[in-house]
């Protein structure tokens, strides 16, 4: 992450903005009202997006209100990474669901989690640990792992 946020230096601040998830979100499927709109998390989202609960931007003029037109979820590529993009579509899916059918209005960069190196120096690039794995044991080769 940090090396996006210094990438910001070479773009428009205006055109991008960066917002660093610390805590963990709660499932808004499962949560009251309330609850969803007192998480400082989702506040903070709600916010940052210059979102409304009261709207549900099916028109265009109110997805034009929105702070930014797209949203590009970037999180670590293990479990808790995935549950995370679970839980920020499952709000946006929750109480703004036309922005979900917006085209290109959601993306999700893709993090290698570890890249392995054989004796023989070649590398390959796994996103997910269980595809390293299948790869060694169907190989039978010795690995050097370097993980991200």
């Amino acid at each position: 992450m940090k090396a996006v946020k210094s990438g910001l230096f070479v773009l428009e601040k205006n055109l991008f903005g960066i917002l660093s998830l610390q805590g963990k979100l709660i499932n808004a499927k499962d949560s009251t009202d309330a609850r969803v709109k007192s998480n400082k998390w989702i506040q903070l989202i709600v916010k940052s997006l210059g979102l409304d609960f009261n709207k549900k931007y099916t028109t265009k003029s109110e997805q034009e209100e929105l702070r930014y037109g797209k949203v590009l979820i970037m999180s670590d590529p293990d479990v808790n990474g995935i549950h995370l993009t679970g839980l920020i579509i499952t709000l946006f899916h929750k109480y703004w669901p036309a922005l979900l059918k917006r085209k290109n209005m959601f993306s999700k960069m893709k993090f290698p989690i570890v890249h392995v190196y054989s004796k023989s120096a070649s590398k390959e690039t796994f996103f997910l640990f269980i595809e390293a794995l299948w790869k060694l044991e169907a190989t039978h080769q010795q690995f050097k792992w370097l993980y991200n």
